[in-house]
């Protein structure tokens, strides 16, 4: 690079502790075979060239304009070396990276211990991504390959976790009765539930089902209050009611809200109906919920009332039930639709996608409601899909389950208990479905392998960017696997935070876009450094900074 233009790379310090490292660490230890190798920008490259070579004697050699390249493919139980050379302009080598890692292996992912069948029918387009499996603590693609499993952490030893995500940050976040965590992939604790028992007064409050991290930083867990009571059920009084509670917490632990299912559930009704609340279960047993962020409403299921809530969060009134009522309840909406489901997830158009489990027996079904509204102001079933497509698992699953949505109207289904995953179109058509099993050393033979909860995810590193500075422009990359949106200033002075306008941008999975600095300014450079920060939208805990001195 020559001229007024000649610039070297300063050192910089991004806000969530991404710096310019190489990425994995030197002798790091991961637990996945799809990763990121990321090193240092080096100003003034117009080429960055990937040697990667295994233990085992095979070699990846790629070449491309970023420091960040995306590599799938490698393999559990190999050790790595890996060399990257930035060149150019002419091709001559102008700095070299190299170092290496070891992927981990276990039981997790041992074909002989664990397998995921997954069986395709022609002619179909499937969905491409990877599916997070709770029970199994695995990521595979959609060939039923393990890509990713979750460290064995002496924390988590001898647990069942559950509700296994992954954030758009690209971290995993899960929950046991105790516990709710987030951790990045390698294992490293990023945050915990406080153990207060504020809600259950004992250590824990008992979390179950469903924990999730909002956009806004904050945390949602569904977990278990113990209040005072002076029921009576089969002549016997009952002290403490066990409640179910959704409590947001702060980064810092606080509990920033919180609704309790006594807001809807009257003691009346609980004499009314009968149900057997001493034997430490939940009223009615709310085993999901869901917030939708942008319209601020939550939605609650309660399994064993056959029924869905619609919670206005700001006030914490139920606008809208969904499904079968209890006494106290006297709207009409949807009544005898489902049964014992599982995961209500509004989906566009004002409808409500969940897994309907059905009695026992019955064959269980995907199911898409209308939600009620001023223009529609009665529920019906738009769509639904039984569970009876063949013989290869029950038909039926009396437990656990989910349902998400895919692109172009398709459905992700796990049927739970039935051990079946599938996929299925808008026509009713399986595009393919996968049949997890595990090893029985006792009958020495292969058995389904259940899960309470599967993810859905495009890639294990969903929203992710880079810059970099191509002579006279700032050169910015969209290497996750998600469309994203994007801001992007420029400054002087770090200390006054004279900024330039702010620019709101979107950059394609895989593309880029560029910014001439004197464009950002709107006005003729100054020879002094130059501060550059870019912003994701969707990831915004995602902040890369660059500083950059002119000569």
């Amino acid at each position: 690079m020559r001229g007024i233009f000649s610039l070297f790379l300063i050192v910089f310090i991004s806000s969530v502790g991404r710096s310019q490292q190489l990425v994995p660490a030197d002798g790091a230890v991961i637990t996945m075979t799809s990763i990121l190798l990321e090193v240092p920008e080096v100003v003034g490259a117009n080429l960055y060239a990937y040697h990667i070579q295994a233990s085992n004697g095979t070699i990846i050699e790629r070449s491309d304009d970023n420091h960040v390249l995306h590599v799938d493919g490698l393999s559990f139980g190999e050790s790595y070396t890996w060399k990257v050379d930035a060149l150019d302009e002419k091709g001559a080598v102008v700095h070299t990276y190299s170092q290496s890692f070891r992927i981990a292996t276990s039981s997790l992912v041992d074909p002989e211990q664990n397998r995921f069948p997954v069986f395709y029918y022609e002619g179909k387009k499937k969905t491409n991504g990877l599916l997070l499996l709770d029970y199994n603590r695995v990521a595979i693609n959609s060939d039923g390959i393990p890509v990713w499993f979750m460290p064995e952490l002496e924390r988590i030893e001898g647990r069942r976790l559950r509700d296994v995500k992954l954030t758009s940050r690209g971290t995993i976040t899960y929950l046991d009765i105790f516990n709710c965590e987030e951790m990045s992939l390698d294992g490293t604790s990023i945050w915990n539930t406080p153990s207060t028992g504020a809600f259950s007064g004992d250590t824990s409050d008992y979390y179950h089902h469903e924990f999730t991290r909002l956009s806004n930083g904050n945390y949602m867990v569904l977990a278990k209050q113990y209040v005072s009571s002076d029921l009576v059920i089969n002549g016997k009084q009952i002290e403490k009611l066990p409640l179910s509670i959704i409590i947001e917490y702060s980064p810092k632990g606080e509990v920033i809200w919180s609704w309790s299912s006594n807001r809807y559930v009257k003691d009346s009704d609980i004499l009314q109906v009968g149900q057997k609340v001493g034997m430490g279960n939940t009223f009615g047993h709310m085993n999901s919920f869901y917030f939708d962020e942008p319209t601020g409403i939550l939605y609650a299921g309660f399994r064993d009332l056959n029924c869905i809530l619609a919670i206005e969060k700001e006030s914490g009134n139920v606008i809208q039930s969904y499904g079968d009522k209890i006494p106290s309840d006297t709207s009409t909406q949807a009544i005898g639709f489902f049964r014992k489901q599982h995961a209500p997830i509004p989906v566009a158009g004002g409808r409500l996608l969940l897994f309907n489990n059905n009695d026992r027996k019955k064959p269980s079904s995907v199911q898409i409601i209308s939600e009620v509204t001023p223009k529609n102001p009665n529920s019906e079933i738009l769509w639904e899909f039984t569970c009876d497509f063949d013989t290869l698992r029950p038909a039926e699953s009396p437990r656990m389950g989910n349902a998400l949505p895919l692109e172009d109207e398709h459905v992700l289904v796990n049927m739970g208990k039935a051990a079946r995953i599938f996929e299925v179109n808008p026509e009713k058509q399986v595009i393919w479905q996968c049949l997890p099993e595990k090893w029985n050393e006792n009958t020495q033979a292969w058995q389904p392998q259940p899960n309470y909860r599967v993810f859905h995810t495009s890639s294990l590193y969903p929203y992710y960017h880079t810059i970099s500075l191509r002579v006279k422009k700032i050169h910015i990359s969209n290497e996750g696997s998600e469309n994203d949106r994007y801001t992007i200033q420029a400054y002087y002075k770090p200390r006054k935070r004279k900024k330039s306008k702010l620019i709101n941008f979107e950059i394609e999975s895989g593309k880029s876009v560029d910014f001439e600095l004197v464009k950002l300014f709107n006005r003729k450079l100054r020879s002094k450094t130059v501060f550059v920060e870019v912003r994701s939208k969707s990831n915004p805990d995602l902040v890369v900074k660059r500083s950059y001195r002119i000569r």
